[in-house]
């Protein structure tokens, strides 16, 4: 009996050890799965998080077309994912086949814009750039891999981690995109994953925000020549325009000294008979006459122009009698004007006096005159350009109006944007209104509207603030 006591305990302990065993057992495996399941949870959440943040990214740099802003917002955000000691972007300029760093940013400081050849093949990014792969280094001794030489970094110090990655756009290599970083080994196979998915965004941001700002430069680039175009117009106006008085004053002056000549003959000879002598003077009254009229006609044509001129190139304000000023403007316009028969209504109250840009208000009524010119008068046999100026309070109201052919709707909602034009094919810009536009808008802080009809001529009615300069 007592053997079989025995036996039965042991078994009962044996069993119970066992079972705690187990159970030890089986709350270590609970734990480690528990582990493993809040790290993947911590992984997946962590992975979601840099989802939305490089979608975030995403949206925020492909939304501006301000190249700076877009790359400044970029390196700030992905600085919050991954070590960006340094990040550049460089864009190819086909012209020069050169790559263009646009952006160089390294330990906080910005580079200035410098360029390398594209086919350079000791540059990482020429490299990249040519054969459109990515180039991985995660410490300075890989670049061996690549290179019999170890590059010599174009700008800064030199980097353990580089990475640099082609900007695809259209299945066509467009640039360049690189992270760097001192220390070796920095990015992980994720934020690799993560900045190849990113080049795609940086690629349409920076390649949309650059040929925005390169419009932006040649549409200035037009407008000053569209200005310069403008008054070179003036300066052959007015030159063709007084050559008629100083012939008329040449033709007298001939005339005069052929009749001195001949009184001067007769005196000497002492033949010169009083009849002959007073002839002579009546010659001479109407000469002077005809030289006085025409050399005062042709210093107000000079004096118009040099005001115009002188204003239309420089942006200093100045105080002006509007409507002397606006007439000045009128006369140097003569020249195109006179060749349609063109006839020109200028109202405006004579005790206006205004501290104003006078150069953008001539090169308002200068453009908006030369659209009417060429545009509007092709079918009109009796064209005709009105302007009425009225002061309500601090504001000055401006209605100018031609008589010409006018525009339907659908090309008069086009006429101020830059290039419009509805005569491309006989050498028009589409530059005159957009620059009305811009002057009146931004330089006078104004309003401009226009209205039209076909075959009713058009009609802009413009405010410009009394103070705005």
């Amino acid at each position: 009996m007592l053997s079989l006591g025995f036996a039965i305990w042991l078994w009962l302990h044996l069993k119970v050890k066992a079972e705690r065993q187990m159970r030890l057992k089986l709350q270590q495996q609970v734990a480690e799965r528990t582990q493993e399941l809040k790290e993947k949870h911590d992984a997946l959440q962590a992975s979601n998080q840099d989802l939305l943040l490089l979608q975030q990214i995403g949206r925020e740099i492909t939304g501006s077309l301000q190249l700076g802003q877009v790359l400044s917002r970029c390196h700030q955000m992905l600085s919050q994912l991954i070590d960006v000691h340094a990040m550049v972007i460089g864009l190819h300029r086909p012209l020069t086949n050169e790559i263009e760093f646009v952006f160089w940013l390294e330990d906080s400081q910005t580079a200035s814009s410098f360029a390398i050849a594209a086919n350079d093949g000791k540059a990482p990014a020429s490299l990249c750039f040519c054969r459109a792969e990515e180039i991985i280094v995660n410490q300075h001794s890989d670049f061996a891999t690549y290179f019999d030489e170890l590059p010599q970094p174009l700008c800064g110090e030199a980097m353990e981690s580089v990475v640099y990655l082609p900007l695809m756009l259209n299945q066509k290599v467009v640039g360049v995109f690189s992270v760097q970083s001192p220390r070796a080994f920095a990015y992980s196979l994720s934020q690799l994953n993560l900045l190849r998915t990113l080049s795609s965004y940086i690629a349409i941001a920076v390649v949309n925000a650059d040929t925005y700002t390169r419009l932006q430069q040649t549409q200035q680039q037009l407008m000053i020549q569209e200005k310069m175009a403008s008054l070179g117009a003036l300066v052959a106006g007015v030159a063709h325009e007084i050559n008629t008085p100083l012939g008329i004053c040449a033709t007298a002056t001939s005339h005069l000294q052929a009749e001195y000549d001949v009184i001067q003959q007769a005196f000497t000879d002492k033949s010169l008979q009083q009849s002959q002598f007073q002839r002579f003077l009546s010659h001479l009254g109407d000469g002077l006459k005809i030289l006085a009229v025409n050399t005062e006609r042709s210093a107000a044509l000079i004096q118009s122009f040099k005001k115009v001129s002188v204003d239309q190139s420089a942006d200093a304000p100045r105080q002006i009698e509007l409507a002397s000023y606006l007439q000045d403007v009128m006369l140097s316009l003569q020249p195109q004007l006179r060749p349609l028969n063109c006839q020109f209504q200028l109202v405006c109250p004579a005790d206006i006096h205004w501290y104003t840009d006078a150069g953008a208000l001539a090169q308002i009524l200068t453009n908006l005159v030369m659209n009417s010119v060429k545009h509007a008068f092709a079918e009109q046999s009796a064209p005709a350009i009105s302007l009425q100026v009225q002061q309500q309070g601090r504001q000055l109201l401006f209605d100018y109006a031609d008589n010409g052919c006018g525009m339907d709707e659908q090309n008069l909602a086009l006429i101020f944007e830059p290039f419009f034009t509805t005569k491309r094919a006989a050498g028009g810009t589409g530059l005159g209104a957009h620059i009305v536009f811009n002057l009146v808008t931004a330089r006078f802080k104004g309003q401009i509207q226009v209205q039209s009809t076909p075959g009713q001529g058009l009609h802009y009615r413009i405010s410009l603030p009394l103070d705005a300069c």
